[in-house]
């Protein structure tokens, strides 16, 4: 008669299998997060300062106004958090205010939950003027 044998894992063998995936899974995934959290700054900071640049550049073609304010629903301007979102138009009749006749160049809205976005100098809104400044 031949003897078969098992093959397989043991519990003990599994016990402790599991524990070094535990130990590794604890040392990595507060790094990752921390990860993430950078990567999420980065790109918040890249689409804020490519919607200043349109904005500016586009004062200096249209020669007009432009204006960049805090908006949460990319309708119009609103105080607050500039987390929430922001938008940039051109201010045709100098109100600081979208209007129907107005176009909206560049428009965002986003969930920046742990990131916050603050203008040490500025207030609710950023005025491009014809030369770009």
């Amino acid at each position: 008669m031949k003897m078969t044998r098992n093959r397989g894992f043991t519990l003990i063998e599994l016990m402790v299998t599991l524990s070094v995936v535990a130990v590794l899974l604890s040392a990595g995934v507060p790094s990752f997060s921390v990860m993430i959290k950078n990567n999420r700054l980065v790109t918040e900071n890249y689409a804020l300062r490519t919607v200043l640049g349109a904005a500016r550049s586009e004062a200096q073609t249209q020669r007009a106004t432009v204006i960049v304010c805090r908006s949460a629903n990319a309708l119009d301007c609103s105080t607050g958090d500039w987390g929430a979102g922001y938008m940039a138009f051109v201010d045709l009749d100098g109100d600081d205010q979208l209007d129907a006749d107005e176009q909206v160049l560049q428009s965002r809205v986003q969930n920046t939950q742990g990131i916050a976005i603050r203008f040490s100098q500025a207030g609710d809104v950023l005025r491009f003027n014809s030369k770009g400044t």
